[in-house]
């Protein structure tokens, strides 16, 4: 999953009940994004509509099955 900092940020404050600092802090201990999506299989861009996030799942889950058979 990936989002903008900016977004990163917010959720942290808002569902986590950090202050800004704390959600700064807990980001920084994270490897960076970049570096995150270059070792992954599969990212899903998780920064916009539910609905979006819905379809880019969906579509990752039916490509991983077409590629293994389980579709």
């Amino acid at each position: 999953m990936s989002c903008p900092p900016e977004q990163q940020l917010a959720r942290l404050v808002s569902t986590r009940g950090m202050s800004a600092e704390e959600a700064r802090t807990r980001i920084a201990a994270q490897p960076p994004q970049a570096e995150k999506i270059a070792q992954a299989s599969v990212v899903i861009d998780n920064g916009g509509t539910l609905e979006g996030t819905r379809a880019q799942v969906q579509a990752a889950w039916d490509a991983i099955g077409a590629s293994t058979g389980f579709s």
